[in-house]
């Protein structure tokens, strides 16, 4: 559930590297030097109500291919070390060839631990094909939000997002808060984004049969 924002440059062909604040979210302004752009429009994505922040690469949820867009720089992290920190910059071979050493780094750049954990992170999304299993599961639960929330009216909005993020949205914060602390004690770990948004974000390999329950457990408590 990512709005698409274009942005311009902010003074002629280079700017002095500021970027336009995008409301609730996206790029943020720079010190003047860092950044410089030529006159092409620069795309954003703008978070809506901040429940798809915890996403990755490997959520079909937050794949930037879903949006159309070919990017020349991607960074990525959270779930890339399978809870160890790390994160990755993804660059084109054009951004690549004119990258020199010591032009990109970091204070824990080149860690060994992080980066064998996840290089075997990739490994395991690979070998088990959760991508495609995310959008397989993902696609199932959506459907199932919405029919819920379609019956459901007078309690839910609308129900969003894509692979193994989505969200339901609920008429009343109140509600949300209801349903998370009753989710707990039925066994349930439910996070609410948003002040309103029931959010569904498993674990990429969880089993079908804890899936599911969970889900009728959490829409149970939202019908009573």
């Amino acid at each position: 559930a990512f709005r698409r924002t274009k942005l311009g440059p902010i003074v002629g062909n280079r700017t002095w590297g500021g970027l336009l604040t995008v409301a609730g979210g996206g790029a943020r302004l720079v010190d003047g030097g860092y950044v410089s752009f030529p006159s092409q429009n620069v795309v954003a994505f703008e978070e809506e109500d901040g429940d798809e922040n915890a996403s990755d690469k490997k959520r079909p949820g937050n794949r930037i291919e879903n949006y159309g867009v070919v990017p020349d720089v991607l960074t990525i992290g959270k779930m890339l070390g399978g809870g160890l920190p790390i994160a990755g910059f993804l660059c084109s071979e054009a951004v690549a060839a004119k990258v020199q050493f010591g032009d990109h780094g970091g204070t824990n750049a080149g860690n060994l631990l992080t980066c064998a954990a996840a290089n075997a992170v990739i490994g395991v999304v690979e070998a088990e094909g959760l991508v495609a299993r995310a959008d397989r599961l993902g696609g199932e639960l959506l459907a199932r939000l919405a029919d819920f929330a379609a019956a459901h009216e007078d309690r839910c909005e609308r129900a969003r997002g894509r692979g193994l993020l989505a969200g339901l949205v609920l008429r009343e914060p109140e509600r949300a808060s209801a349903v998370q602390r009753a989710a707990l004690d039925a066994g349930v770990v439910l996070n609410v984004a948003g002040g309103r948004v029931l959010r569904f974000f498993p674990a990429l390999n969880i089993p079908e049969e804890e899936l599911w329950p969970a889900l009728e457990t959490i829409l149970g408590l939202v019908a009573a």
